[in-house]
């Protein structure tokens, strides 16, 4: 690993290679931290070296010493929840109508207190609505295909999205091998 490197940041660059691209409005991925201190440096570190360009890191949920990170684009995010069929998903899984912060804290707290992982996540993660539908709907049973999520409708689509996906974190990754650092590679859209 290059000096200045750290887990923090591989983990950020395997993980969320299509946000930090502006491909994806938001991923989500689990880091073992070791004190709490460890834990507000990274994100604060990690945060500064985001922000500029339009992309935040947030604790969703920590337990155990493992900490699970929201990496997000917010305008992109936003976007999302301009959609008024998504509000009436949300409203149905018992969101109420508000601004990207208070919705951000609801799907938090129902990540933390739900028997199940809140499976209207999908929405936050920007996979296709037919798709968060679908799998609410079905139970996450009777998919056509599986890959970044379970494929409800239009496979083609999200085949070619997956390959995306794929070939945007191979080359986040070489590039970091490389010596490009996170800000670097974190693009502004």
């Amino acid at each position: 690993m290059n000096p200045g490197k750290n887990r923090w940041e591989k983990s950020l660059i395997d993980f969320c290679a299509p946000t930090l691209a502006g491909l994806k409005c938001a991923n989500l991925f689990g880091m073992i931290y070791n004190s709490e201190e460890e834990l507000a440096h990274e994100i604060s570190r990690l945060n500064h070296l985001c922000n500029g360009k339009g992309i935040q890191i947030r604790v969703m949920n920590r337990r155990n010493r493992r900490a699970l990170l929201l990496v997000f684009r917010e305008n992109m995010l936003n976007q999302v929840m301009e959609q008024e069929y998504v509000w009436e998903l949300l409203c149905e899984c018992g969101y109420q109508r508000s601004c990207l912060a208070v919705t951000l804290d609801t799907l938090a707290g129902r990540i933390e207190t739900a028997e199940s992982f809140p499976h209207e996540i999908g929405i936050f993660l920007g996979y296709p609505y037919c798709d968060v539908k679908g799998f609410i709907e079905h139970a996450g049973e009777d998919f056509i295909f599986c890959g970044y999520w379970k494929v409800y409708a239009n496979e083609n689509q999200s085949r070619k999205r997956f390959r995306e996906f794929d070939l945007c974190r191979e080359c986040y990754r070489k590039s970091y091998r490389s010596g490009m650092g996170l800000a670097q590679l974190a693009v502004a859209v």
